[in-house]
């Protein structure tokens, strides 16, 4: 019976040219995408279409991997959505959709349905609108926000079946509008910004040669959670596994630094590793260690939790009540992992304070007299060699059968900012006894006050110990707290449509503030306040001209208010400096906010660059429920800007051959030409102008 090949390369011989004179040019961008229908998570000749039944087919891909499996990272974010953040360092290429395109030879197939197993969500004119027995194109993209971060995923599941002939399923580079791609954040071509092209960007490279010995994953056992003694070390041993008899190293991906992981026997199938930890008292609580088996092409990564214990640690001691001529007892405890002996003791508080040792144990002998009345602080110890630990209790002597003390409850932030007022509220303390209470606050920077609430400014950032005192007739209770002063107020800051670029062809740029965490009124940016508004970038700084006029309460609709400053477009290109070859800017934007204090937010600018080929962008991608199409052009001229959908249906035609200025220029896109909102699905922009075309992809999710 004849094995039918299932085979990831081209077929015909024009794109394999265009192949391999890419291949002498381009980067070797995301390693992997290849198809496995033996559910070994790899693709090798063991791979093939079944000549009687059917098959599943799962679709495999790894953006976070070079051909030569070093780790991918991200030149830029270009086109994410507002306030985008990529992921940490060595962030690879994040996913927010996919395109597969496969092409049957030899024969031809039934497809049976499609199933994603990453979260993402069928779009319209997907594979059953755009399926033969000879070809398939399969479509799918994230809500907004719901990107992937790098990394390797098996993308879905198809099951196919032959109809005629030994057929052989290959990705195809682009045909028309169908191609094999992935979405991501990070910019890839100027042919289609956002978006990683098969045969354009990067390549099929599996590895495996067909007919060659299927590589498969080594297994690594799973280590026991770790419980280690500050200042003592621990070993735990590692052991994997490798079906095809490979040697195999261990080593750790990420941790910290007194974990350290060594191969002690690679095999020949079996190997052996260690974890060695050696903390110290600053290594103190729960760590997360990264762990990977490999056998040199593939592995297999575990996570290992290391939890590092004090040597010696004396348990809390609760806070004690107790009425003169009373006497009172506290058991003492401690946490002693390697239990050596121990010796308890009074570092400091009054003499009716002892220690007890009864025959079950040790405890604190509390024996208050008349004269002891109020509030006493106790520091407890416990030593064993060089392991020492102390604790610290408060007791609350009362006058028998008399005044109890009041409860103190003080609300108030834990954060403020400079010049911005702070309450501080201790208006629901109560007393026992319904005496009348008196109130005595030190804020922390030199300012004292009474009375049950404080609004308090202050002037300089720091952390304050905010301390009140609360007086019945006969008894006062302390209370502490404190106070995060920040220099000023966090805010998000966005250029207003959406589009962060230099607008060259306006006279001035809005950049829109929003307050963050409500840290302070929308409303407190206002025109009586723009000569303090400033823009600034390591080229220096500018001044705004104004607010924005429009009014428009919401520019993002994201349900939050925003306010719009203005800055002339010519000292925005300033601030931009020397930009050629680059992508972004970094900016702040700070000023004065009307209830006191100042207002800070970062902003960063993507540069659309002048001169040379056309250039575009689109922001957000994916967009909902609309994005911004930007480009620039150097001189005036005739320009036509087409929106099409999946199937190369024009859907919108928002400049029909138009005369263009010199200049920036902006569309909206996420409507049709009926202005009726486009469906979820994908969709190709197309600009042409005199200096040349650019073209790119997006995708609309509702």
């Amino acid at each position: 019976m004849n094995r039918t090949s299932l085979h990831t390369r081209f077929s015909l011989a024009a794109p394999l040219a265009l192949m391999a004179a890419l291949l002498v040019t381009a980067p070797a961008w995301a390693q992997y995408m290849y198809l496995d229908t033996n559910g070994d998570g790899v693709h090798t000749g063991a791979d093939v279409v079944n000549p009687v039944g059917s098959t599943q087919v799962d679709v495999w891909l790894d953006t976070n991997h070079d051909r030569d499996g070093s780790l991918q990272t991200c030149n830029s974010h270009t086109g994410a959505p507002v306030d985008y953040v990529g992921p940490p360092a060595n962030p690879g290429l994040d996913i927010f959709s996919y395109d597969i395109y496969l092409v049957v030879t030899h024969g031809t197939v039934s497809w049976g349905g499609f199933e994603d197993t990453i979260g993402f969500k069928v779009l319209p004119n997907d594979e059953f609108n755009t399926r033969t027995d000879t070809q398939i194109h399969i479509s799918r993209a994230s809500e907004l926000g719901g990107e992937k971060p790098a990394g390797r995923y098996k993308l879905g599941s198809l099951t196919v079946s032959c109809s005629a002939g030994t057929p052989s399923i290959f990705f195809s580079p682009m045909v028309g509008w169908d191609f094999s791609s992935f979405g991501t954040h990070c910019s890839a071509s100027e042919e289609f910004p956002n978006t990683y092209v098969y045969g354009v960007d990067w390549f099929d490279a599996d590895g495996a040669l067909y007919g060659g010995t299927i590589n498969h994953e080594p297994v690594l056992a799973q280590p026991d959670r770790m419980v280690a003694v500050e200042n003592h070390e621990a070993d735990q041993a590692l052991t994997a596994t490798d079906e095809d008899g490979q040697a195999l190293t261990f080593s750790k991906l990420s941790g910290p630094s007194y974990v350290t992981v060594t191969t002690t026997d690679p095999g020949t199938g079996t190997g052996s590793g260690s974890i060695h930890v050696a903390p110290s008292s600053a290594d103190l609580g729960g760590a997360s260690v990264g762990i990977r088996a490999s056998d040199g092409i593939f592995w297999s990564d575990r996570t290992l939790i290391v939890f590092v214990q004090p040597e010696l640690d004396l348990n809390a001691q609760p806070d004690v009540t107790v009425t003169a001529g009373q006497v009172a007892y506290q058991p003492l405890s401690a946490s002693n992992p390697l239990h050596e002996n121990v010796q308890y003791y009074i570092a400091s508080g009054p003499s009716f304070v002892s220690l007890d040792s009864p025959v079950y144990g040790i405890r604190t002998r509390i024996s208050p007299t008349p004269a002891d009345l109020g509030t006493w602080t106790v520091t407890l110890g416990v030593v064993s060699g060089t392991a020492r630990s102390e604790k610290t209790f408060t007791i609350n002597v009362l006058r028998n059968g008399a005044n109890h003390p009041p409860t103190v409850a003080v609300a108030g932030p834990a954060q403020g900012y400079v010049g911005r007022t702070v309450i501080l509220d201790a208006s629901h303390t109560t007393d026992p006894d319904g005496d009348a209470l008196t109130f005595a606050w030190d804020l922390g920077d030199g300012v004292r006050a009474t009375g049950p609430r404080v609004d308090h400014r202050y002037q300089t950032p720091g952390d304050y110990s905010v301390e009140l005192t609360v007086f019945d007739p006969d008894v006062s209770v302390t209370a502490t707290m404190n106070a995060h002063i920040d220099p000023v107020a966090p805010a998000r800051a966005f250029v207003s449509g959406g589009v962060s670029a230099i607008l060259g062809g306006a006279s001035t740029v809005s950049v829109r503030v929003q307050s963050v965490g409500g840290s302070f009124a929308g409303e407190e940016i206002s025109a009586a306040n723009a000569a303090s508004f400033v823009l600034s970038s390591a080229a220096g700084q500018a001044a705004a001209v104004g607010c924005d006029p429009s009014g428009d309460p919401d520019a993002d609709r994201d349900g939050a208010p925003d306010q719009g400053i203005l800055f002339t477009a010519s000292d925005v290109a300033s601030l931009l400096g020397s930009y050629a070859g680059r992508r972004e800017v970094a900016l702040t934007i700070q000023g004065d906010l009307v209830g006191g204090g100042r207002f800070s937010a970062p902003l960063t600018m993507q540069v659309i660059r002048h001169g040379g080929p056309l250039s575009a962008g689109i922001s957000p991608n994916p967009l909902n429920p609309v994005g911004q199409l930007s480009f620039v052009t150097n001189s005036p001229g005739t320009a036509d800007v087409k929106i099409f959908d999946v199937s190369g249906r024009l859907a919108h035609h928002p400049i029909d051959h138009g005369i263009l200025p010199a200049g920036f220029h902006e569309v909206s896109v996420g409507h049709g030409s009926a202005g009726e909102a486009l469906p979820s699905g994908i969709y190709y922009y197309r600009i042409e102008t005199r200096e040349g075309v650019a073209r790119g992809r997006f995708a609309v999710v509702r």
